[in-house]
């Protein structure tokens, strides 16, 4: 549910993003963990900025929206 809510309001937003599916995806698996150190989802990066599950607030922040 976070990924879908995330993803809508991104959207919603005009703010474009990539999709990764880390359940098919073992490079961007490893990556994932790499960058957090776990398997959570959604994560999402703005800039270097990493954002872990859906945090509104933090998002708009970081987006100037």
């Amino acid at each position: 549910m976070p990924c879908r809510q995330a993803k809508e309001f991104l959207s919603s937003q005009g703010v474009a993003f990539r999709d990764v599916n880390v359940m098919e995806d073992a490079d961007a698996r490893l990556d994932l963990i790499r960058l957090t150190g776990q398997m959570a989802v959604p994560v999402i990066l703005v800039g270097d900025e990493v954002v872990r599950g859906f945090d509104k607030p933090r998002l708009r922040t970081l987006l100037g929206i």
